[in-house]
């Protein structure tokens, strides 16, 4: 018990390595052996490691084996695998690697942009298809996220994957491109149908397109 308290009473990953580190004797391979050109010989151990463990009635460490090790801080032997070689080549505890909060906020930070980016554009609500879709708004008809991505990324001056951007339109809005065919009533398809017709003169155009507005 005294060393599983010793050991899980450590705040994060780096404390504990330096605890493991304290039970531990790594020392260099006195000798080692010329390298042979076989591709299938296992690659030689570059220290030598003694595993000890604290004892209320000892006063110094007790010597135990690997496995008596492992089983007392109920941790792996890829924890200890890590810890060691690294020591023995720099005689110094393993950094931490994982992303943990630094990335975490740099991520939160990265998503709060793409959420204001996203909010500047202008969009417009559906008039007659609220039933089907309540709270969806439309933005325009040649736009996609492609595009706004990419307009994001020269906006920002920073690269970003489009699975994130993709991820924040999709899962913290309502939106879609163009409008709903229920948006769409008869009369305003005819005269947009009119507009486009190619005979009209221009001045038939513009009067077509005074009776549409």
């Amino acid at each position: 018990m005294r060393n599983f308290e010793y050991f899980y009473e450590k705040p994060n990953e780096v404390d504990q390595d330096q605890a493991i580190l304290h039970l531990l004797d790594i020392t260099q391979v006195a000798r080692k052996r010329p390298k042979v050109q076989d591709v299938n010989r296992q690659k030689g151990r570059s220290g030598s490691v003694k595993y000890s463990l604290l004892c209320n009635n000892h006063p110094e460490k007790v010597p135990v084996c690997k496995a008596t090790f492992i089983k007392v801080f109920g941790i792996s032997k890829d924890c200890v695998s890590r810890v060691a070689p690294y020591y023995a080549e720099t005689a110094e505890a393993c950094p931490e690697r994982r992303g943990g909060a630094r990335h975490s906020e740099e991520h939160a930070r990265r998503r709060q942009l793409i959420v204001e980016h996203i909010q500047s554009f202008t969009c417009r609500a559906s008039h007659y298809g609220r039933r089907g879709a309540p709270g969806r708004k439309y933005l325009p008809s040649d736009l996609n996220v492609h595009k706004m991505h990419e307009l994001f990324e020269a906006q920002s001056h920073a690269q970003t994957s489009y699975s994130l951007y993709y991820s924040v339109f999709s899962k913290e809005f309502n939106l879609g491109f163009g409008h709903p065919a229920t948006d769409a009533c008869a009369d305003c398809a005819k005269y947009n149908f009119r507009i486009t017709d190619p005979n009209l003169t221009d001045t038939e155009k513009r009067m077509e397109s005074a009776s549409f507005i």
